[in-house]
């Protein structure tokens, strides 16, 4: 997104903002833009490690989802304690009421 100095100035006389500052503001958003474009294709999960989310977040490890021909891996890092603290964590938030309109 490329803004006019001029549109710049009209937001700055509108909102009392400097139009350096709102400048800035646009060249990071476009920054954060360029970032995640490239990011983006490294963050999509496939079907497996999707599922293995979802569960991990339910407090469920299904780590042969991420591991389907190695079960030994998948019991070796089921071992491990950071991760039997997320899953121990993702039970105790998941047993929480919940607040709100439900």
């Amino acid at each position: 997104m490329s803004l006019s100095r001029g549109f710049l100035e009209r937001c700055a006389a509108e909102t009392g903002f400097r139009a350096a500052s709102l400048e800035q503001v646009v060249r990071l958003g476009e920054l954060l833009d360029r970032a995640w474009s490239a990011v983006a294709p490294l963050l999509r999960l496939t079907p497996a490690e999707a599922a293995y989310v979802t569960a991990a977040q339910e407090g469920d490890l299904r780590l042969d989802l991420l591991f389907p021909a190695d079960a030994g891996e998948a019991r070796r890092l089921g071992e491990h304690p950071a991760l039997q603290w997320k899953i121990q964590n993702a039970r105790q938030h998941a047993a929480r009421p919940r607040q709100g309109g439900g």
